[in-house]
């Protein structure tokens, strides 16, 4: 199973660190280190569940999420009832309009959303699980189509990743 970044660590979890959800969904948790992560530094932490794929499934995290939802985030219903979506080296994994709408629905029930990719396309495939390949590069307007208007964006970008945390804007 493809991995992140190293150097992509420490500017997510400052982020989500600086953020300090009550309640975060991981979305593609993979080895589930960001969950763990989440376990370890963030003190109001109440939920912490994820969403997987049948083929990226790991008995691993059972241990690390309250609730590992097995589904596609594309066709699952919509229930984004949580402080944090994080959506860590899994976007490239969706085609543009697919992952804009997504960000979208997400901010739209007021989840603030922490993307992390890859800053040039690489090419990935794996025989066993299609849902590896890559099919896409974003970029910053990437974003701010499916983010915007209302939204801060947070850069922690790294020479390798673009890291944003995008948060709705509260109403007055």
């Amino acid at each position: 199973m493809p991995s992140s970044f190293v150097d992509s660590v420490p500017p997510i979890m400052k982020l989500i660190i600086d953020h300090n959800p009550s309640s975060v969904l991981d979305v593609g948790p993979g080895w589930g280190k960001y969950g763990l992560m989440c376990r370890e530094y963030l003190s109001e932490l109440k939920t912490l569940d994820a969403v997987e794929i049948p083929p990226g499934r790991m008995a691993m995290q059972d241990h690390i999420y309250d609730q590992v939802i097995i589904a596609d985030v594309l066709t699952r219903p919509s229930d984004w009832k949580y402080d944090l979506i994080m959506i860590i080296d899994v976007i490239e994994h969706m085609d543009k309009v697919e992952g804009q709408a997504l960000v979208g629905e997400m901010l739209s029930a007021g989840a603030s959303v922490l993307i992390s990719t890859p800053k040039v396309f690489i090419e990935q495939h794996d025989e066993h699980n299609p849902y590896e390949t890559h099919v896409s590069l974003w970029d910053w307007t990437d974003l701010w189509f499916a983010a915007a208007p209302n939204v801060n964006i947070i850069d922690g970008s790294t020479i390798d990743s673009m890291i944003s945390l995008i948060t709705p804007e509260l109403e007055n």
